[in-house]
């Protein structure tokens, strides 16, 4: 009977094979080879990299030496090698289909499953995924070794656990299960004791279960360990916690969240407020929303969880239009009735134009009666200078020049302000939420039907036709609708809103062609509603000029871009790339990226004024990126190249398109070796052929550089080669060589006269020579 390998390298490695203990890989570099082959089992490693990765210092034939050695010492010491590792001259590589099972592998799936089962909004089985990930992690990755190469995996482990149980401990207080949480939450300190947040979110939970000791257990706990190891206090905002904490209600007498968590991102927890007595009446005056409230449950929880801080004053949701920022904060604020002694209060600001309308507009909302002699924003002032309560301030983008007023608000009122807007309000006092699209589902999801863009769309669709109802034969088209429209919620219910003309596959077509079919003409939608174009012209209008300008030229990246890219191909600066950001027309991703929705894109690129000089730029900064790694991709740096590459893919095929449409062949010169090797690195070779053979017929139809289709026919030999189509590799092969050799091409001869000498049963006139 075949052993299993049971591998664990997570708090301290040890080996079990079957039921028996293996001692035999005690050696630190056998564990290293070992551990490094098994953290990159997805793909065969190049030895000469692992040479470099285990003895940077040492010169590569030493290194390689070594390695040699041993990995002669790791197949003596492990068990049937040949059944886990697979060598050959050039690489090494551990065998997935090998009978081992590896914590760290279970518990990057478990953590995989609980992001998919959030996505779906399937709460209970996030928790169980969450639960079963956090077990498994025992301590850090491989302790011990000191590794350059394994410091950073071993911190972005550490990290993931850290989620991981911040992610637990809001989903178990959301469901009600504030004891459970309280176990995790224990757990975040023990992992990172000089953490304050963590200790607060302990106070909360043991106030939420009426546990006024462990209240004080708690941060009498963090103070002590503070000025044993720092010699300092808690911060100002932890005391001050811990005082609210204090004085909270028994557990009956607090507020629910605002509605069940599903989804935590970052290791957001929800908030509860330091007093909760029922709002008046005229605090419950909240609008009712057109349509019923459908996902955004990890938004609302970290909404609660920012409004829940002591120093958190005024707080914006930040987001593009279309984006759903009002039903959110309206859907916050009936969550808080209950938080704020003296309610919560909706005041929409679309018909505001000035200072004097933005003060009266506020006290309608208050229900307040104004005295004719007095100041309106003195007696404003003075009658919020008592209250405690929540207002939310609805699209404020176009009044930036009023912010007097907030900040008024700010200094001299205890209230907490919620805005909705297109653009940072630029206070120091501002804390952000930025609001992205709604989860969407992805091809691979079961519960597809179960997705948020999904029920929005769903919903929305049975207004147009009561009837209306998803069949298991819609899976494929509607998903490919809520990718298209990047879960932008406005978008979902504009194009729902036709399924009584058009079907589905008709609906998903006309967004791709035009966006002005994302229109509607309801009597009762506000007219900035009414279509996504009346949307995005609203905050074209906000733009400067030379926003306008930059904005446009964005619509050329395909992908996420860098800053560089974002300078060299737009003349984009830092300063307008901020700009951008803070009015929510980028967004910004890890690594100083960014990225435009999608729509977005769409319509800025109907406004740019020159599309042709910024192609060529474009093409031109990503097929120069390619040339610039063609000598990297052959050192101990080719992993991190390739991951380069396919960081910039989207982006690379669209300038690879259009030096091929616009005869640009200095370009796709500069380009195709990089390209090619990536893809075949990766085994892309289907891809790879289509792109050489596109690239072919219209070199033959328009190009003038021979040298060009021999080096593409060379490309589209080897690919091919890959795919088993030997006869159509030979011919493209020896077609390359004919063209090559009467051009003095020596390098490109060679490598196309290998490639064809490894074809099975070909009958070769230039080999045969």
């Amino acid at each position: 009977m075949n052993k299993t390998l049971q591998i664990r390298l997570l708090g301290q490695f040890s080996l079990h094979y079957g039921d028996q203990p293996l001692t035999t890989i005690s050696a630190d570099r056998q564990q290293s080879l070992l551990v490094y082959l098994l953290l990159h089992r997805q793909s065969p490693v190049p030895r000469h990299h692992i040479a470099f990765q285990l003895w940077p210092d040492s010169s590569e034939a030493q290194a390689r030496s070594n390695l040699r050695n041993l990995l002669f010492s790791l197949r003596q010491a492990l068990p049937d090698a040949d059944r886990f590792l697979e060598i050959t001259n050039l690489t090494l590589y551990w065998r997935s289909d090998a009978p081992y099972t590896l914590d760290v592998a279970d518990f990057q799936r478990h953590c995989a499953q609980a992001g998919e089962a959030r996505q779906i909004n399937a709460t209970a089985e996030a928790i169980r995924a969450l639960e079963m990930a956090t077990d498994l992690y025992s301590g850090e990755l491989l302790p011990g070794n000191y590794d350059d190469w394994i410091m950073s995996l071993r911190e972005e482990f550490r990290l993931q656990y850290q989620h991981a149980l911040a992610q637990l401990v809001t989903l178990l207080e959301a469901s009600g299960d504030p004891r459970g949480a309280l176990r995790y939450a224990q757990r975040m300190i023990q992992q990172d004791p000089l953490d304050e947040a963590a200790y607060v979110h302990v106070m909360r939970l043991h106030a939420m279960i009426g546990d006024r000791a462990g209240v004080r257990r708690a941060y009498e706990s963090c103070a002590n360990l503070l000025l044993r190891e720092l010699d300092v206090d808690p911060d100002e905002d932890t005391t001050a916690a811990y005082e609210q904490f204090l004085r909270m209600a028994v557990p009956h007498e607090l507020p629910s969240l605002p509605s069940p968590l599903t989804a935590p991102p970052e290791g957001e927890v929800s908030a509860i407020p330091p007093t909760a007595t029922p709002a008046p009446k005229r605090g419950l005056r909240l609008p009712i929303p057109a349509a019923p409230f459908v996902g955004r449950e990890v938004e609302l929880a970290e909404l609660a969880q920012l409004l829940a801080e002591p120093n958190c004053r005024l707080l914006t949701i930040l987001g593009p239009g279309g984006m759903g920022k009002t039903h959110l904060a309206l859907q916050t604020a009936k969550g808080h009735q209950p938080v704020f002694a003296d309610g919560a209060f909706f005041v929409s600001l679309a018909t505001v134009a000035s200072s004097d309308q933005l003060v009266f507009a506020i006290v309608n909302s208050l229900d307040l009666s104004i005295a004719s002699a007095a100041d309106p924003t003195d007696q404003l002032l003075d009658y919020l200078s008592t209250k405690k309560l929540l207002l939310v301030l609805d699209n404020f983008e176009h009044l930036m020049d009023e912010i007097g007023l907030l900040i008024k608000l700010l200094e001299q009122t205890a209230v907490k302000i919620l805005v909705t807007s297109r653009e940072r309000l630029n206070l120091q006092e501002e804390w952000v939420y930025t609001l992205h699209g709604l989860p969407m589902p992805t091809f691979e999801d079961s519960y597809w039907q179960e997705n948020s863009s999904v029920k929005l769309f769903l919903q929305t669709a049975r207004k147009a036709q009561s009837d209306f109802c998803l069949k298991d034969e819609d899976r494929d088209v509607m998903i490919h609708i809520c990718r298209l429209l990047g879960g932008m919620p406005l978008a979902l219910q504009l194009a729902a809103a036709w399924v009584r003309i058009l079907s589905l596959p008709e609906i998903a077509k006309e967004i791709e062609q035009n966006l002005e079919f994302l229109a509607v003409s309801h009597r009762n939608v506000p007219e900035r509603h009414r279509s996504l174009r009346a949307v995005f012209d609203q905050t074209w209008a906000l733009l400067s000029p030379q926003e306008q300008e930059i904005f446009a030229k964005l619509a050329i990246f395909h992908g996420s871009f860098s800053r560089e890219a974002a300078e060299t191909v737009t003349a984009a600066n830092l300063m307008t790339l901020t700009l951008l950001l803070d009015k929510s027309l980028l967004r910004q991703s890890g690594g100083g990226r960014y990225s435009l929705h999608e729509l977005l894109r769409h319509y800025a690129a109907r406004h740019m004024s020159d599309p042709a000089e910024i192609g060529r730029r474009h093409s031109r900064f990503y097929l120069s990126f390619l040339h610039a790694q063609e000598e990297r991709l052959h050192t101990a740096d080719q992993f991190a190249i390739l991951n380069a590459i396919q960081t910039e893919l989207d982006d690379i095929l669209a300038a690879w398109q259009w030096a091929v449409d616009h005869g640009d062949e200095e370009g796709l010169h500069m380009g195709l070796h990089s390209l090619a090797f990536f893809y075949a690195e990766r085994s892309r070779f289907q891809e790879a052929a289509l792109l050489m053979s596109y690239a072919i017929n219209v070199q033959r139809v328009q190009g003038q550089n021979l040298c060009l289709l021999g080096r593409l026919l060379n490309r589209q030999g080897h690919m091919l080669y890959g795919l088993g189509r030997y006869a159509e590799a030979q011919a493209a092969l020896e077609e390359s060589i004919s063209i090559l050799g009467s051009h003095e091409e020596s390098d490109e001869l060679v490598q196309a006269l290998r490639s064809l000498a490894a074809v099975p049963s070909h009958q070769s006139p230039f080999i045969n020579a």
